[in-house]
């Protein structure tokens, strides 16, 4: 005897498609596809050569491998094992009166980069580790989205898709920076928070994640922080606040022994130190979103969605939303101590800590207010043409000229602040800026509003509907 076909209440939700999938199917499926992409993308960029800080954090990874943090060994003899030259000018000074010379870069990179590179790994196997740390932080950012947002498959593989497969994510995903390995603390982390319930695996993920951030780069501090009094206020009252305490007294322990003082900046002094200044602000707060040389949102114009998104966040969760953005403001106004000009690296590389939370307002945005598509699908053209042109041009993508190259980007510019600074002017091109931030400010909270009740189905006609849709099935 057959059974009767299953029939849905037609007051209840239905199950998402791909939740039914047998698990294995699914479970490292973004991790697969981004590992593949990023590795396409580097081998068709073909960017070796280390550049920038790249060679000196290989270098110190090698001191390192070696058992010590005294740097003249390696920049005496094994430079040419990541740069294509004898001889580089050194990213480190002698501090103290023993003699070493100590690396100005924060240790945490050097440390997690330390094993591979004692293997024998040179700037390939390098760049190789990082694509699977970025393929890592894929996976847990289509892991956050799918417990954290209503988003049905389409709307989640496209939210995931835009941020972990465009600019800056992708041309990030091999460079050899500490801003991807801080992204995938912040993700997995928020991931867990985010959690009803959570295990022991959950737990030390909670509680050492945070902790790691400041030897990545003490710019991260203001994540660590935030990161830390929400898992306390989640019950981790005690190890957490214990773990980060701890943390930042090593750090601390280490740059006095090091550079004389526990004051991060002291590693900067021998270069001209790190001062705050209003100039320094204006270009890593305002010029890291909107610059259309170096920024964030000129080179992913479709996660304008996600910021448009973010009052519907705010809804869902609310003062935590708010928290959160207080911390990524803390962590630009931290920014003013980094150097006034821009240094040689690809655009947003400051904010790849926090671009892929984006994804999360983006779902929101895609999936409560569906009109927002007709924005969204020409915004991921226009993204995907500058990712795929930028790609084919990555070396037009530095930032060192601080004038945008890329074609498409360029004939945009004019319609994004600039924070180039002319002399005696400290902010030239505020106007335009208020603006931007204005009009975000506004679309964000408009979009937030509740929509007007639509004509409610009685009973018959929602019984109807289903009858029609059964035999249609």
């Amino acid at each position: 005897m057959m059974s009767p076909p299953s029939v849905q209440s037609p007051g209840k939700s239905r199950t998402l498609p791909f939740r039914r999938w047998p698990r294995p199917a699914i479970a490292l499926m973004p991790f697969i596809l981004a590992f593949g992409v990023y590795l396409l993308i580097f081998l068709s960029m073909r960017t070796a050569t280390p550049t920038g800080d790249e060679p000196h954090y290989l270098l110190y990874a090698d001191a390192i491998a070696h058992g010590t943090f005294d740097l003249r060994g390696v920049y005496a003899h094994d430079v040419s094992r990541f740069f294509p030259a004898p001889t580089i000018q050194p990213h480190a000074y002698v501090y103290r009166t023993d003699g070493a010379l100590r690396g100005q870069h924060p240790p945490g990179l050097p440390l997690l980069l330390a094993p591979i590179v004692r293997l024998g790994a040179g700037a390939n196997k390098a760049r190789m580790f990082m694509i699977v740390l970025s393929a890592w932080l894929a996976q847990e950012l289509f892991g956050l989205l799918r417990e954290a947002t209503p988003a049905r498959r389409t709307v989640l593989w496209s939210a995931w898709a835009v941020t972990a497969l465009l600019l800056p994510l992708l041309i990030y995903s091999s460079q050899i920076y500490p801003d991807g390995p801080a992204a995938l603390i912040i993700v997995a982390t928020t991931r867990r928070l985010l959690r009803r319930r959570t295990t022991v695996f959950d737990g030390l993920i909670v509680v050492i994640g945070p902790a790691l951030l400041p030897w990545l780069h003490p710019r991260f501090l203001a994540f660590a922080v935030g990161l830390t009094a929400w898992a306390v206020l989640r019950g981790f009252r005690v190890l957490a606040p214990l773990a980060l305490g701890v943390s930042i007294m090593l750090l601390g322990g280490c740059f006095w022994y090091w550079y004389g003082s526990p004051d991060p900046r002291q590693a900067y002094a021998p270069s001209g130190g790190q001062h705050w200044s209003l100039a320094a602000f204006y270009q890593h707060s305002v010029g890291l979103i909107f610059s259309p040389d170096f920024g964030w949102l000129p080179f992913a114009p479709v996660q304008l969605v996600g910021v448009a998104g973010t009052g519907l966040l705010l809804r869902r969760y609310g003062p935590g939303v708010l928290a959160g953005l207080a911390v990524i403001g803390l962590y630009l106004v931290t920014l003013g101590t980094e150097n006034a000009t821009i240094g040689y690296s690809y655009p947003g590389r400051y904010a790849v800590a926090f671009v892929p939370l984006i994804a999360l307002p983006l779902a929101f945005a895609l999936t409560r207010r569906r009109y927002l598509w007709a924005l969204f699908v020409p915004l991921a053209v226009l993204s995907l043409a500058i990712s795929a042109r930028g790609v084919r041009r990555w070396f037009d993508l530095y930032a060192a000229g601080q004038k945008t190259t890329i074609p498409i980007a360029r004939s945009l510019a004019p319609l994004w602040p600039r924070t180039d600074m002319p002399a005696g002017q400290d902010f030239p091109h505020w106007p335009l800026a208020t603006i931007w931030i204005a009009a975000l400010t506004g679309t964000a909270l408009a979009v937030s509003l509740p929509r007007r009740p639509g004509r409610r189905i009685s009973s018959g006609d929602e019984s109807a509907t289903t009858a029609s849709v059964s035999a249609g099935s």
